[in-house]
């Protein structure tokens, strides 16, 4: 989305600089894991350096939509500060865009040929091409997402926008697919202009996004073009306090935003109505966001400070109490066999875990398979009711929206099946613990939070669960779902089947009444509603099984890791306790000293990561 030159990075855009929170956040975990190495624990450290990679790049995903011809890339190019983004009159965005913040710029496109994800670099210049169209041109087929990195100080702070082909018109199926989309966004930026008060397709479309879940921030554009512009404003905060949402939209002129910055003049960028805008965005969608990470990074810390401390406690003990060393010794022999037996390729988690997955499985594929079938016969029922020839464009738009609305469902009965497989497999493991923290004194903290810490994928705005298995960043999974919705249901073909899409759709072949008669309309649109669903269920089956095939080896893996290092753990406890038994009188009340210093540096830490507020959402 470039003008045909790589954007400079923009330093005038506010400040990218980490939240002192975030600094703090950033600097327990950094000694945390340098007190991991510190203490020969390369284990725990090698997933303190992932927590703070993953803190680093913290995302708020921002959805960008709008009707076409409404400023909405005019707008992307006005917060961004650089002209990223086309804006000819006869442009059109017609592919998923997701622009984030990298050092130097790059772009990807992600497309499908015969079914076959091909996943290839461009040049940063080329990208207009990918995703645009002039009015009447055509557009590169199969394109299901482009990804856009850009050296840009807005970015920079953590935000990701997603901007999307435009809702309205022909292209119902984009708006379709974003609103399955929005559930796994951080906050959705709608964007309209002052011509006229909203219409009714964007509020519909508004309607829907607010059951979605996301923070809606409604931008209103070339007010400096249209007089009127605080009469339709007014109009529209009266249309929108009417479903409840509150906040009044904001009145935005991207050409004042682009002059105020040419004159190095503030109040003309004032005056645009953007710096006020960025900073409601950042504030709401990116604090909260923010926040979330910041708590999970936290939670981490935790466990890992308590495996640290556990061999530490175990010497202090034995030096202090020489008389507990036996019983001490046969604690840990104890806890040691309890844990060889859960690290078993047989062990019950591990069990429960695959037979989880694979009920899992069969539910989701029989719930989906029934939904596209109820989907077809309805629709197929519907043909027999109306002319094809004039009736099609109300049902073509119906199948879009329920299509989608079964892909969702489909996708978020993974992710939700899998939140709850992970808090079956915690709470089993917690049990089998129960006496690890209660053997004497070889355990001494609760070992059941080693198998917590795993939010939930579906939250108030994004989705956690996938990026706290490490498995995605962000909202991967709903980005990639919203480029395959975008293709399959618009005008855009993959294959055969889906050339009907463009030809049913468009109001050509099925609807040319004057070559067919009504008997032979409706067979052809039963057969187009046939090809369609079942290219639709072929490419969803797919996509649904890699996710899950993935996750379920992401959590599996994740349980075992919590399981080795516990067991590194009373390992480290046994050579400790060894150690403080062989130590001569004069050498144990030095090593007494330094033991207390250790376990005293190690409670500092673990004060300041329990006290810290960040502002949990």
């Amino acid at each position: 989305m470039t003008n045909g030159s790589v954007p400079p990075r923009d330093d005038a855009t506010a400040d990218a600089g980490p939240s002192p929170d975030a600094t703090v956040v950033a600097g327990i975990v950094a000694a945390v894991a340098t007190l991991a190495r510190d203490h020969g624990r390369d284990d725990l450290a090698a997933r303190l350096d992932q927590v703070a990679e993953r803190l680093a790049r913290t995302e708020t995903v921002v959805c960008v939509v709008g009707e076409f011809k409404k400023g909405k890339s005019a707008l992307i190019n006005a917060l961004l500060g650089s002209p990223v983004c086309p804006v000819d009159d006869d442009l059109a965005t017609t592919t998923v865009t997701v622009v984030r913040y990298a050092d130097d710029p790059a772009a990807v496109v992600r497309r499908r040929e015969g079914g076959e994800l091909i996943v290839e670099a461009i040049p940063v210049p080329d990208v207009d091409a990918w995703v645009a169209e002039r009015d009447g041109g055509d557009r590169p087929r199969g394109v299901e997402v482009v990804e856009v990195d850009l050296p840009n100080a807005f970015l920079e702070r953590g935000v990701a926008l997603v901007d999307t082909p435009g809702v309205g018109g022909l292209n119902a199926a984009h708006a379709a697919a974003t609103l399955a989309f929005l559930p796994s966004a951080d906050a959705l930026v709608f964007v309209t202009d002052a011509s006229a008060e909203l219409s009714g397709p964007e509020l519909a479309f508004l309607a829907s996004a607010r059951q979605a879940g996301p923070p809606i921030l409604v931008a209103v554009t070339k007010v400096d073009i249209y007089p009127e512009w605080r009469r339709i404003i007014a109009i529209d905060e009266g249309h929108l306090r009417a479903m409840g949402v509150d906040d009044e939209p904001f009145a935005l002129s991207s050409v004042l935003r682009a002059a105020g910055r040419e004159l190095a003049d503030p109040s003309l960028d004032e005056e645009s109505g953007f710096p006020r805008f960025a900073e409601a965005l950042i504030g709401d969608a990116v604090g909260r966001a923010r926040a979330a990470s910041l708590s999970t990074a936290l939670a981490q810390v935790v466990p890992a400070l308590d495996q640290l401390r556990e061999p530490v406690a175990t010497e202090l003990t034995a030096l202090e109490h020489p008389e507990a060393a036996d019983q001490l010794a046969r604690d840990l022999r104890a806890v040691r066999d309890r844990l060889a037996a859960l690290a078993a390729a047989d062990a019950s988690w591990s069990v429960r875990l695959e037979d989880g997955f694979a009920a899992l499985r069969t539910r989701t594929e029989f719930a989906f398979q029934a939904k596209m079938r109820q989907l077809l016969r309805e629709s197929q029922d519907e043909v027999e009711r109306i002319d094809p020839a004039r009736s099609w464009p109300d049902l073509g738009q119906q199948v879009q929206q329920d299509t989608a609305a079964a892909v969702r469902a489909a996708f978020l009965q993974v992710t939700d099946g899998a939140a709850e497989i992970q808090d079956q497999i915690a709470g089993l493991l917690a049990d089998e613990a129960v006496g690890l923290d209660g053997a004497g004194m070889a355990v001494s903290f609760d070992v059941a939070t080693l198998w917590q810490g795993g939010p939930a994928f579906e939250g108030r705005a994004r989705s956690n669960l996938l990026a706290s298995l490490g498995l995605v960043g962000g909202a991967s999974v709903g980005i990639e779902m919203l480029g395959m919705l975008g293709t399959l249901l618009g005008a855009a073909v993959v294959g055969p089947a889906v050339l009907g899409v463009a030809a049913v759709f468009g109001g050509k072949q099925v609807l040319d009444e004057r070559r067919r008669q009504l008997a032979d309309r409706r067979q052809q649109a039963r057969s187009f509603l046939a090809g369609f669903v079942e290219e639709v269920r072929f490419e969803a089956d797919g996509r649904l099984a890699s996710l899950l095939d993935e996750v379920q080896r992401q959590m599996r893996a994740r349980f075992a890791d919590r399981i080795h290092e516990l067991r590194r753990t009373i390992a480290e406890s046994a050579a400790a306790l060894e150690r403080a038994t062989e130590q001569a009188e004069a050498d144990r009340r030095a090593r007494l000293v330094a033991v207390h210093a250790e376990v005293a540096a190690i409670d500092d830490l673990r004060t300041r990561a329990t006290e810290l507020d960040v502002g949990r959402p």
